[in-house]
Order: C-alpha cells, then structure tokens, then sequence
C-alpha cells in the first residue's frame, strides 16, 4: 500500500467538473512472481488499484513473461489500464484545452510489448523490440462521439549489439527507434489531429557503473 499521488490533484487533472479529490490518495498494489520449467520460464504479474477521487478508481493490470533459451529469448508484456480519471493524459492531451480544459473521465489503455533476442555468438546479439498500444474513450460526454477509439500507437526497435571483450561487460550496439501513431475517423474529424511516425537512428555503448 502506498500513496498514489505523484503531483497535487490539480496538476494532473485540472479542475474536472462534478469530482471531489480524495481525502486520501491510496494505491493497492499485488505482485506474484513465477518460474516455471526450470527457470526457462518467468512471470512477473501484479495489480493495482489506485484512488484518485471520491468513488472513481483506476485498475491498472500488468502481466510480464519471458522464456529464455540458451541463444533464443522472447519476453511478452501486457498492460491494462481502466482510468475513471485520465491519469496517463494520451486521451486527454488530444482533446483541445477549448472542449475540455481537464481530464476527462473513463478512460482505458492496453498494451501488447515483445522483446526478442538472439545470440549469433558471443560476440554478436540480435535484438527486436516491438510494440502496439490502444487509448480509448468509454465516456459518452461528447454528444458528438461515435468511436470509443481515440489513437493507436505502433513502435519497432530493431538492434545489433557487439560484445569486443570476453572478460569486460561492455557492448557496443546500433538501433532504429521508429513510431507510428494513427488516430481513429474520430479523432481526426472532431480534433483535428493527423496520422504521424518519427524515426531515430542511435548509435552507442552500454556498460555497467561501479560505485563503491
């Protein structure tokens, strides 16, 4: 158990009509750890529910899983976020300050994630990342909405990675972050948002900081 709050109220709703901030801002939060098949297998899974206002509550389900083989490994996230107040602001952020000036109300995110590496030799990995995420709008506030989808989020991350030395933990690596976001018939007509995608080429190394 926990305080909720990372920013006052205000900051991160704004002053939404007919919601009274909570007394006490709480989240509840479960975690069950696997390991299934020797050790092959591993979940990490937890709920959480959080409290942000008198009666509205956001349920916030993360489901992670990775196999890991000695040069193949595949990790899958899930997540699921039901928000009676938008507290990731996707939603929110598309609508203009002119419509409404807060965060609206009955919001739901999910997210498929995968992780996928293979280890030519030792010296040379093969990573991909990759990702889609969904933000919904389940309130009927707007008399002029017809969609409960509001954006969809595509993301890739192909990597190379060069381990030069056997004795030193240190990796060389070179990647490609690229994203799309596509917003739904609705989004588009009613906000006046457009489709877009970014891309990054990144090149750099990683090793560990050893403070003593």
């Amino acid at each position: 158990m926990l305080n909720s709050r990372t920013k006052s109220f205000e900051e991160l709703y704004g002053s939404p009509p007919g919601i009274t901030e909570a007394k006490t801002a709480l989240a509840y939060v479960a975690n069950w750890r696997g390991s299934l098949f020797g050790g092959k297998i591993k979940t990490i899974w937890s709920y959480s529910l959080f409290t942000e206002a008198e009666n509205t509550h956001m349920n916030y389900i993360a489901l992670g899983n990775q196999y890991a083989g000695k040069k193949f490994s595949l990790a899958y996230d899930f997540q699921y976020s039901d928000e009676g107040l938008d507290r990731t602001g996707i939603v929110s952020n598309t609508i203009p300050d002119s419509l409404y000036p807060y965060a609206v109300e009955k919001t739901l995110y999910t997210s498929h994630w995968i992780k996928a590496d293979y280890r030519i030799n030792k010296k040379i990995n093969l990573s991909f990342v990759g990702y889609v995420d969904f933000a919904n709008w389940q309130d009927n506030r707007d008399p002029q909405k017809g969609s409960d989808e509001i954006r969809t989020a595509y993301g890739y991350i192909p990597t190379i990675e060069y381990y030069p030395f056997e004795k030193l933990n240190l990796r060389f690596f070179a990647n490609w972050v690229g994203r799309v976001y596509n917003y739904s018939d609705y989004s588009k007509n009613r906000f006046g948002v457009k489709d877009y995608n970014t891309g990054r080429f990144v090149i750099g190394f990683v090793t560990p900081l050893l403070v003593l």
